[in-house]
């Protein structure tokens, strides 16, 4: 998901009903938000407060953590969800049920944005992942060329998968060493046949298992198909 800001300043909301309300949570006198109008964020997660969304989002390459801000200040740009978030309801301590929308060990964890807060390596290096994969979830695409590579990389992942890791996200990445071979072989106009033989040999010879050979015959005939209709 990604959205585009709109406001830099509390004092620019011109909504007094609405100022009033956000107001009551944010307590900065001088009304500025670390926000640039006009600046395209990525969401790494929602959380739904006083019935309204709070997107959590970055302003650095640097950040460690993500800021929330209301839903309010932004435009969205691209209403799609992030395939690595979990719908999560939990009791926020003062009698209400809050829902959010956050990646796995987020939602599996309610300490888990405190501890992140704290500087706790582990939680630290989890959202560090998820923002990497997610960053590269929103990027727009370039060229066909990027767009091969990324329905590749879902496809190894989601349908090949031999080593059975695609419930896990932060191992989203494993199979991308593989992508561009196997795209080489889609544009370089490979048969179903090629793209067997390019898939066994990696899964017997380079990872060393004992192979599925039905199952990447089958996959190498969805990919082959998946390729030659666009």
């Amino acid at each position: 998901m990604k959205v585009i800001a709109k406001f830099d300043n509390l004092k620019s909301i011109s909504d007094e009903r609405l100022l009033a309300r956000l107001e009551k949570y944010i307590n900065m006198p001088d009304g500025e938000l670390n926000l640039e109008i006009g600046r395209e964020y990525t969401v790494y997660g929602i959380v739904f407060w006083d019935n309204s969304p709070l997107f959590y989002l970055c302003d650095s390459e640097m950040d460690e953590f993500p800021t929330p801000f209301f839903a309010e200040f932004f435009d969205i740009s691209d209403d799609r969800l992030s395939r690595f978030w979990r719908l999560e309801t939990y009791d926020n301590g003062v009698g209400q049920i809050s829902s959010a929308l956050v990646f796995p060990e987020w939602a599996a964890n309610h300490f888990f944005y405190e501890r992140l807060l704290d500087g706790h390596a582990e939680e630290i290096e989890l959202f560090l992942k998820y923002r990497k994969l997610m960053d590269r979830e929103f990027r727009p695409f370039e060229n066909r060329e990027d767009q091969l590579r990324s329905m590749v990389s879902d496809a190894l992942l989601y349908s090949w998968d031999p080593i059975g890791i695609s419930e896990y996200p932060v191992a989203r990445d494993e199979y991308d060493s593989y992508v561009g071979g196997v795209c080489n072989h889609l544009m370089n106009g490979a048969c179903i046949e090629q793209l067997f033989q390019h898939l066994w040999i990696i899964e017997t010879e380079t990872m060393g298992l004992g192979g599925d050979k039905e199952h990447t015959k089958d996959f190498a005939k969805k990919l082959y198909r998946l390729f030659n209709s666009e």
